[in-house]
C-alpha cells in the first residue's frame, strides 16, 4: 500500500511526501509532511490542511502564518523526540552542562526554556 501524498512542485515534478503528524493550532489544521527519507533527517514541509469537497485540501501558510505556527511545531517535534532538540545559544545548548544553574533561570524567546 502506498502510504505517500503526491504534490507537484514548482517544476511540475511529481513529489511523494509521507505524513508525520497533523495538528490543530489557532483553529486550522495543519499537517507535517517529509519525503522518505528527510523524514529521518528532519527534512521536513507544513501544509494546511482544509476540507473542499469531502477531500483534503492542502496549501502553504503564508509568512506570516509560519512565524506563528513555527514554534509549536518546534514544541511538538521535540516532544515526540523525548526532549529538547535545540541548539540553543541562551541556554547552552539546550540546558548544556549546567541544569543545576539553569533550573531556576528564564530564557525568553526560547521554546524550550519558556
Amino acid at each position: 500500500m502506498d502510504d505517500l501524498l503526491y504534490f507537484q512542485d514548482e517544476a511540475g515534478n511529481e513529489i511523494g511526501l509521507m505524513m508525520i503528524e497533523n495538528f490543530e493550532f489557532d483553529g486550522k489544521n495543519y499537517a507535517i509532511l517529509a519525503t522518505p527519507t528527510d523524514a529521518e533527517d528532519g527534512g521536513i514541509y507544513v501544509m494546511r490542511m482544509d476540507e473542499k469537497d469531502g477531500e483534503l485540501a492542502f496549501s502553504m501558510p503564508d509568512d506570516i502564518e509560519m512565524e506563528k505556527v513555527t514554534p509549536f511545531i518546534m514544541q511538538l517535534l521535540e516532544a515526540q523526540s523525548g526532549g529538547c532538540t535545540h541548539d540553543c545559544s541562551c541556554c547552552s545548548g539546550c540546558h548544556g552542562e549546567n541544569e543545576e544553574d539553569e533550573e531556576d533561570m528564564e530564557f525568553p524567546g526560547c521554546s524550550c526554556c519558556d
